[in-house]
Order: structure tokens, then C-alpha cells, then sequence
């Protein structure tokens, strides 16, 4: 009686093991089937021969008070300037575009690295606030695609593929494709690949 008692007690633990296991197997799959999608506009998509900060460009030319009343690494990204002076406008969004793509791990402001898209036509970068904080912004990756007629304000659906809320200090900015403390490259989603310049 007493291999018996011990018996039961370890098959009842498997058993509890097993309902876990099956529980977090379930909730993942959940998940995976529930992906997060969105409405995006085809000029939220890398192009060929763009990097990551074309689609972040063109958002803020095509609405300026994205950055109204926001921090990116340290600096107020309000725009000041004259609406109508078109080519303040696009320095201003370059200049935005690049902090936030520092801000959001992309970039790399000491030595120059990028993650770059390996594809065309595939990821869109979309800005957005920070869910609770609308004095902070977040970067939002799709996958997405678009017809090839399909013009800059048209709308497409994407599936969120990461999201990265974007510093507001610069000294909390850390780059997404080499470990800080031992300088090995990181694994980063299939659709993007490190980009080093020659040192």
C-alpha cells in the first residue's frame, strides 16, 4: 500500500504538470491566433531603396502634431516653424525621424550602426503614444503589404509584428542589434538584418 500512496502522489503531480503544460499551450496559441492588427496607410511602409525613417518622415510631414507636447532623446520635437515652409518642414521631420529611430533601438548614435529592412513592400513603421502616456511616443512595426498601384493615402491592414516605446532621454537610448555589455550582435526578426559601417 504504501508504493501505492507514493504512486498516486507522483501521478498526480505529473497530472498537474501535464494541465499546466496544456494551459500555457493554449493561452500561446491564443495569442498567436489573436495578433494584433491595424489600419495603416501605404506611406507607413519601407519602400525600395528606403531605410526604416522614410515611413517615420512621412508621417510627420503628413501630420505635424504628432510630436506636439513630446520628448524624444532629450529634445522637444515640437515643430515651431512656418507650416507653409515646406523644406523646414522635411528637415524637421528628418531630424524627428532620426531621434526617434534612436530612440526606438534602431540606430545607433555612437558608432553608426542600423537595423535595416531586408525587403521592400513587406514592414510599415508606424509612430503612435505611448498607451497611458500621451506625452511620450512608441514606434509600431506591421508586417504589411500593398498593391502596386496603391497610392501613399490608401489604406491596408497590418498585422503588428513589435513595438518599441521610444526614450525621452538619450542616455536611455540602447541600440536593438548589439549587446551594450559584450558587444555580440543580437537576433532580430527575420524581416530585419544589422547594418555596420566600415570602422
Amino acid at each position: 500500500m504504501k508504493n501505492f500512496g507514493i504512486s498516486l502522489r507522483m501521478a498526480t503531480v505529473i497530472l498537474g504538470v501535464l494541465v499546466a503544460m496544456a494551459t500555457s499551450v493554449a493561452s500561446a496559441t491564443a495569442q498567436a491566433a489573436a495578433a494584433k492588427t491595424a489600419t495603416i496607410k501605404v506611406s507607413e511602409i519601407v519602400g525600395k531603396g528606403q531605410g526604416i525613417e522614410h515611413p517615420l518622415i512621412r508621417q510627420l510631414i503628413a501630420d505635424l502634431s504628432i510630436a506636439d507636447g513630446k520628448k524624444v532623446c532629450g529634445q522637444n520635437v515640437e515643430f515651431k516653424g512656418d507650416t507653409d515652409d515646406k523644406a523646414a518642414v522635411k528637415k524637421w521631420a528628418g531630424r524627428v525621424a532620426h531621434l526617434l529611430a534612436i530612440g526606438a533601438g534602431k540606430v545607433d548614435r555612437k558608432f553608426g550602426g542600423e537595423i535595416r529592412v531586408k525587403a521592400a513592400n513587406t514592414v510599415a513603421y508606424h509612430i503612435a503614444d505611448v498607451d497611458g502616456h500621451d506625452d511620450e511616443l512608441t514606434v509600431i512595426e506591421y508586417s504589411a503589404t500593398a498593391d502596386s498601384g496603391s497610392a501613399p493615402d490608401d489604406d491596408v491592414t497590418g498585422t503588428e509584428s513589435a513595438r518599441h516605446d521610444v526614450v525621452t532621454a538619450i542616455s536611455d537610448a540602447s541600440f536593438l542589434g548589439i549587446n551594450a555589455t559584450s558587444g555580440e550582435k543580437l537576433t532580430l526578426p527575420s524581416y530585419e538584418y544589422l547594418f555596420l559601417p566600415r570602422q
